[in-house]
């Protein structure tokens, strides 16, 4: 299971060829915090003891995980109604029915952190600078060793830039640190100061090649 928010910066393989000579059920990415997107309590974040995060998450089929996957299932039905669409419900039952498993043998474990990371981690704990693109992000993102990039919580279109810098795998001249970049941190006061510099950009990339 592959969330579409997730990038490879080099060949999946490297993450996949370690599940195939394990005996382990699962591998799942590994979460620390998560912040949520509420509209009427606004921006908030939870902490929490480590977690899964099945965003990245590779999984046998086997009696025991069909298992877990029933429980989870059969928790996430019993939701009430009003709450079932919020995000994460879903996750945390599988989550909850991953974590009872193991008292039946199912055996999991997690993927390197430095493999498998998650943006908005790199962003609030360590370095902002891969939003700059270029030299910049691949200089933050391979300082870290990582396959994988999760851009988990990043909400609407800044998901979309989240795996532009992080899908080199797949596009590897969009951030090709030989390529000529102009780049700045955009600082938002309004929406239209921040097309003017935005255009400001443009215009000086534009006159310098």
């Amino acid at each position: 299971v592959v969330d579409l928010d997730v990038g490879f910066l080099s060949n999946p393989l490297e993450l996949i060829k370690p599940f195939y000579s394990s005996d382990y059920d699962i591998f799942v990415q590994e979460d620390l915090s998560f912040v949520m997107n509420r509209t009427v309590e606004g921006w908030r974040t939870w902490y929490t003891v480590p977690l899964p995060n099945i965003g990245l998450f590779l999984c046998r089929g086997n009696s025991k995980t069909v298992r877990m996957f029933n429980r989870a299932w059969k928790d996430y039905k019993s939701i009430t109604a009003n709450i079932k669409h919020n995000p994460g419900k879903d996750q945390n039952k599988v989550v909850n029915a991953m974590i009872s498993a193991r008292s039946y043998g199912l055996k999991w474990k997690y993927f390197s952190m430095n493999k498998t990371i998650l943006l908005d981690k790199i962003y609030k704990f360590h370095d902002q600078t891969y939003e700059l693109g270029g030299l910049a992000a691949v200089k933050t993102l391979s300082n870290y060793g990582a396959v994988a990039v999760h851009t988990t919580c990043y909400e609407q279109k800044m998901k979309v830039m989240g795996l532009k810098a992080s899908n080199a795998f797949y596009n590897p001249r969009y951030y090709n640190p030989d390529r000529l970049t102009l780049t700045k941190k955009l600082i938002y006061t309004t929406e239209n100061d921040l097309l003017k510099e935005i255009r400001t950009l443009i215009y000086l990339s534009i006159l310098t090649n």
